[in-house]
């Protein structure tokens, strides 16, 4: 499914293929999350790593890109490099590059630290990418003079998600992209993490909800329209937001 011209989601994936510019895009990885969580006494399996690099590879089976943009958040500790981020991200990279693409990362706001990695792999940290018309940075800044001069703004940074409930009350959560008009005339993408622990920010029609400024300053959220990953591989295209509030209040 297209959601702008020449910008693909990937077979019901969180993911973005480029498809002129043969650029794979994926954001909001958070590696080392469970060595983070043991700060708060939370012991987790460490099991998200081996299931991302199965997801990445298969996601550039699917689409074959030269390219791959991390679209910010590669790890996930603000105040430090931890053991286990160091690790997974280096044993990342080298993956990457074994599969003969090319790496480009777009700093985050949890990549504090992150250069002590990439310098190995001679891998510069972006503070934004500027591909044509099109835009990729993080979504924690605002930046609006870079944004001005495009017509599409892809982001990462809120997770966006939707919760839907069954007849039993059963009630569970579901990543989506979010595809928002802006008051400066451009087009907004708000990505889905790529984390298995990112369960995802509810998306709503009330500003002051979301984490990015992009989408509180500049959003049209009630001409805001999601687009769902059902978890079988296909996309759901809703009404906008404007016309669900009942559904995501």
């Amino acid at each position: 499914m297209e959601l702008y011209p020449g910008v693909e989601v990937v077979f019901g994936e969180p993911a973005l293929y480029l498809k002129s510019l043969s650029i794979l895009v994926v954001t909001d990885l958070h590696l080392g999350f469970e060595e983070a969580c043991t700060d708060y006494g939370l012991f987790l399996p460490r099991i998200q790593f081996k299931k991302l690099i199965d997801r990445i590879n298969r996601l550039i089976d699917l689409c074959n890109p030269s390219k791959i943009v991390i679209n910010g958040d590669v790890k996930h500790y603000f105040s430090k490099l931890t053991h286990q981020e160091r690790c997974e991200i280096s044993k990342l990279l080298s993956f990457l590059r074994d599969k003969g693409l090319e790496v480009y990362i777009v700093r985050g706001n949890h990549d504090n630290y992150l250069p002590l990695v990439l310098y190995k792999y001679d891998i510069p940290l972006y503070e934004y990418m500027m591909l044509g018309d099109i835009l990729l940075i993080h979504g924690h800044e605002l930046k609006q003079d870079i944004i001005s001069r495009v017509k599409l703004v892809i982001i990462g940074h809120e997770h966006p998600s939707i919760r839907v409930s069954n007849e039993l009350g059963y009630t569970t959560k579901l990543p989506c992209f979010l595809k928002v008009p802006l008051k400066t005339g451009q087009e907004l993408i708000v990505m889905p993490a790529l984390s298995l622990y990112a369960s995802g920010t509810q998306i709503t029609i009330e500003k002051g909800n979301y984490l990015s400024p992009i989408v509180r300053e500049l959003g049209i959220l009630e001409e805001a329209v999601p687009y769902v990953i059902d978890g079988e591989g296909s996309i759901l295209e809703l009404p906008p937001l404007s016309s669900i509030r009942d559904l995501i209040s």
